[in-house]
């Protein structure tokens, strides 16, 4: 919202943007970290399996997706 009314300076964009998407990786391997391998490997093997699979497809995804756009 406080982008949308332009009271940011153009010239903050930048640095804002790459401290939010470094939060966000920030999050995202503390929900990883929270995860029990031990947990899941109890599961069966089909349930390791998918959720590996599914990992990995998202990852090609993210890869594909920031290729697509450019960025380095």
């Amino acid at each position: 919202m406080v982008r949308s009314l332009g009271l940011i300076p153009q010239i903050l964009l930048p640095p804002i943007t790459r401290a939010a998407a470094l939060l966000t990786m920030v999050a995202m391997a503390a929900l990883g970290l929270g995860v029990d391998v031990r947990v899941v490997a109890r599961t069966g093997v089909r349930v390791t399996l998918a959720v590996t699979a599914s990992l990995i497809v998202l990852g090609v995804m993210s890869y594909g997706l920031i290729r697509l756009v450019g960025m380095p």
